[in-house]
C-alpha cells in the first residue's frame, strides 16, 4: 500500500525537490556533526558498554565524545528519551561523517516518498509536489543538522495515509513509534478523541505502551528513572542550556525575556515576575488548546485534523525550532488543497517557516518573536475564516485556572547569581583560586579553566563545613537552601557566603555560579 508505482509525472514534479535535497545534502557534507552527534554518541557509548548516566551527564557526555576525537561539536543529550539509544544503534556501523551522509539520504528519500504518498492519497493536483520547496528553511536545518524531523514527519505521514485506507493497527504503529523516538506525536491520540473513537485511543496507547516496554527492557531502569523524574519534568518546563534563546520562538521564551530575570542570561528583564510568567504560560497553552479542539469540530477534516495538532504541538512547545516546522507540511497541503480561501494563511506558514528570525535580534523584545506572531496569525486566520466561536464559560475557567496559578506560585530561594562570562560554557567544578575562583568549563573549543574574581579578598574558605544532600544545601546542621535543580560543590568563604554550582532554572547539568548568604 505504500509502495505505489511512479508515473513519469510523478517524478516530473517531484524533481525540483529531489534536486533541493540533492544539492543542501552535497553542500553540507562538510559541515560539523552538529545534533547528529547527539544520536550517533549517544548509540555508540550504549554499544560500547559505557555507563548510561555519563550519557545524560552533560559534561562527561561532551568530554566523551571529544575523546573520540570530534571537535566543533557542543551537545545535550538531555532532551532525548532513553529509547533513541536504540533507534540510533544502526547509524554506528559507519564512521559518525559517513553515518551522517547515509542519514541525511535516508531521511530525505523517506520524507519525499511520504509526501508523494500523502498527496496522492488526497487526490490533489501533483503539482502540490512543489511545496518541499517552500519548506527549503526547514529542509536544510534537518540536512545541517542531521536531525531526525525528516523521518519523524514521514512516520507520521504513513501513519496516516494507512489509517485513512483502514490499515489502522499497522498505522497506529508508526504513530507509536514516532511517540517513542520523540514523545510530543503523543498529541496525535486527540485525532481519535475528537471523533470519539475511543478504540482507537486504547490502541494508539496500547501499542505505545508495548514499544515503550521494549526500550525499558533493553535499557537500564535506573535510566529511566533519571530521565523520567529529574530530566523530563525539567525539559517540558522549557528548562534548557539557555532557557531565553531567542531561536526557540515560542510564547515560552516571550514571557520568560519579560518577567523572569537572570542576571547572567536575561538581565534586562521587563518586569521581574515569576509568578506572571507561570499565570500566562499556562493560561496561553489552554486558550489555544480550546481554540484547536473547536477549530478542528467545526472544519471536520482529517487532514487538516491531523495538521492543527501537529501545529499545535509546536505551539505550545518550549522550544520551538526551524527544523520542526518539516512537520507542518501536511498543513501546507491541506491549505493547498483550496487556495482561493487559504491562500494567505498559505503564505503565513511559508514565511514562518523560512524567515531569518536572527534578523530580529537586536529589536525590542516584543519583536523578536516574527515566527511565533506568524504562526499565531495563521491560527487566527482560520479560526476567523471558519467563523468558530471560543466557549465563554471554558475561557472564563481558563482564566480562573490563570489567577488561582498565579496566586499560588512561590519564588524559591535559590541564592544570588554570580556574574560571569558563561553563557555558551559548561561548568563542571569549582575551587578557589587566589582571590576568586576557578571554573573548569567546556565549549565548542574544548575543556578549559575560567577565573572568576571577587570583590573582596578571599580570608578563609571551607569545604567540610557545608555539604549537599538530596540537592539540600547543608552549613554543620543548618539548612541553607532547598534547591529545585541539581546544586554541587560548594564552598564557604570569609564564613559569610557560601558559593556553589546550581542548575536551577537551567537544563540538567547546566550550571552557574550562586551564593548565599550564611545568615539568610
Amino acid at each position: 500500500m505504500l509502495f505505489n508505482r511512479f508515473s513519469k509525472t510523478d517524478i516530473l514534479w517531484l524533481m525540483p525537490s529531489v534536486f533541493l535535497f540533492a544539492a543542501l545534502i552535497t553542500y553540507y557534507t562538510s559541515a560539523p556533526l552538529g545534533d547528529f552527534a547527539n544520536n550517533y554518541f549517544g548509540s555508540y557509548f550504549y554499544t560500547q558498554g559505557v555507563d548510561l548516566k555519563e550519557v545524560y551527564d552533560i559534561f562527561l557526555f561532551n568530554m566523551g565524545v571529544r575523546n573520540q576525537q570530534i571537535t566543533n561539536v557542543y551537545l545535550n543529550y538531555n532532551v532525548l528519551p532513553p529509547s533513541n539509544l536504540l533507534f540510533f544503534i544502526p547509524t554506528t556501523i559507519f564512521s559518525p561523517k559517513t553515518s551522517k551522509l547515509v542519514f541525511n539520504i535516508f531521511s530525505a528519500l523517506l520524507f519525499l516518498h511520504s509526501i508523494y504518498l500523502l498527496i496522492v492519497s488526497e487526490r490533489l493536483k501533483k503539482t502540490t509536489l512543489l511545496l518541499a520547496c517552500g519548506f527549503i528553511a526547514a529542509i536544510a536545518s534537518n540536512i545541517f543538522q542531521g536531525q531526525v524531523y525528516l523521518v519523524l514527519s514521514a512516520l507520521i505521514v504513513y501513519g496516516y495515509v494507512l489509517i485513512k485506507k483502514g490499515s489502522v493497527n499497522r498505522g497506529l504503529v508508526l504513530w507509536s513509534i514516532a511517540a517513542v523516538l520523540k514523545i510530543f506525536p503523543i498529541i496525535l491520540v486527540f485525532y481519535f478523541i475528537q471523533q470519539a473513537q475511543w478504540r482507537r485511543v486504547l490502541q494508539f496507547v496500547s501499542i505505545i505502551l508495548v514499544i515503550t516496554l521494549i526500550a525499558f527492557i533493553a535499557v537500564p531502569l535506573d535510566i529511566w528513572q533519571l530521565y523520567l523524574f529529574d530530566i523530563l519534568p525539567r525539559v517540558m518546563l522549557n528548562q534548557l542550556n539557555d532557557p531565553f534563546a531567542q531561536s526557540y520562538q515560542s510564547m515560552s521564551v516571550l514571557l520568560r525575556k519579560m518577567f523572569i530575570l537572570d542576571t547572567v542570561l536575561n538581565p534586562d528583564v521587563l518586569w521581574n515576575m515569576p509568578d506572571l510568567f507561570y499565570a500566562l504560560d499556562i493560561v496561553f497553552k489552554l486558550i489555544i488548546a480550546l481554540g484547536v479542539w473547536s477549530l478542528s469540530k467545526q472544519v471536520n477534516d482529517t487532514l487538516f485534523t491531523l495538521s492543527i495538532w501537529l501545529w499545535f504541538a509546536i505551539a505550545i512547545s518550549g522550544y520551538s525550532t526551524v527544523y520542526a516546522l518539516i512537520l507542518l507540511f501536511p498543513m501546507a497541503v491541506w491549505l493547498s488543497s483550496d487556495l482561493k480561501r487559504h491562500w494567505f494563511a498559505l503564505i503565513l506558514l511559508l514565511t514562518a517557516v523560512n524567515l531569518p528570525v536572527y534578523f530580529f535580534d537586536e529589536l525590542q523584545v516584543g519583536f523578536q518573536f516574527p515566527r511565533l506572531w506568524l504562526l499565531l496569525m495563521l491560527f487566527t486566520t482560520l479560526v476567523y475564516s471558519y467563523g468558530v466561536r471560543l466557549n465563554i464559560l471554558a475561557i472564563a475557567g481558563i482564566l480562573i485556572i490563570g489567577v488561582l496559578r498565579f496566586s499560588s506560585y512561590s519564588s524559591p530561594a535559590e541564592g544570588v547569581l554570580v556574574e560571569t562570562d558563561t553563557k555558551r560554557r559548561l561548568i563542571n567544578s569549582l575551587g578557589i583560586h587566589e582571590d576568586g575562583f576557578i571554573l573548569k568549563t567546556f565549549d565548542a573549543d574544548g575543556a578549559g579553566n575560567m577565573y572568576v574574581e571577587l570583590d573582596a579578598p578571599i580570608l578563609s574558605y571551607d569545604t567540610m563545613k557545608v555539604k549537599v544532600v538530596d540537592n539540600r544545601l547543608w552549613l554543620g546542621q543548618k539548612l541553607l537552601l532547598e534547591s529545585n535543580g541539581l546544586i554541587k560543590t560548594p564552598i564557604l568563604v570569609n564564613q559569610t557566603d557560601v558559593y556553589f554550582l546550581s542548575d536551577y532554572g537551567r537544563g540538567v547539568g547546566f550550571y552557574a555560579l550562586r551564593k548565599i548568604a550564611v545568615d539568610e
